[in-house]
């Protein structure tokens, strides 16, 4: 019976149906030891894709903007690994939305924003000067 059933059909045919099969039991084979780490990286992955995105928080040049930070969570972490550099994504508020302020956690604001949230501040009036690599924030103080 089952060499009627490979008579009529061509080797590739043939070909497929057997990759076809064996994707089929493979699927169905318990995972594979040492894998563990792929699912959990699948979970996340599909995790990330279902949070809402904040807009990224645009500070102008030589521009003073208001910012309310909400300190209530420990703010996420984002390594950058071409340029070696990991940044904060801090939630916070600005002209009454929701954005993340994407900082290097190397950048001295950093540790000076952290230091005043401990103590009670959340509304912060930051400039701005210079461009990437010599960007400088400066928090203005009433």
């Amino acid at each position: 019976m089952m060499d009627e059933m490979i008579a009529g059909k061509s080797d590739e045919e043939l070909m497929n149906e057997e990759i076809l099969v064996n994707e089929q039991s493979n699927q169905d084979d318990e995972e594979i030891p040492g894998s563990e780490w792929i699912k959990q990286e699948l979970k996340d992955t599909e995790e990330n894709a279902n949070k809402d995105r904040l807009p990224g928080l645009v500070l102008e040049d030589k521009k003073i903007t208001e910012i309310i930070i909400d300190f209530d969570k420990p703010f996420e972490s984002w390594q950058d690994v071409a340029n070696e550099t990991v940044k904060k994504m801090i939630p916070c508020t600005h002209g009454g939305v929701k954005k993340l302020f994407w900082l290097n956690c190397a950048n001295p604001i950093y540790k000076e924003l952290l230091l005043l949230g401990k103590a009670g501040q959340k509304t912060f009036k930051i400039l701005r000067t210079g461009l990437q690599k010599n960007t400088r924030y400066t928090i203005i103080k009433d």
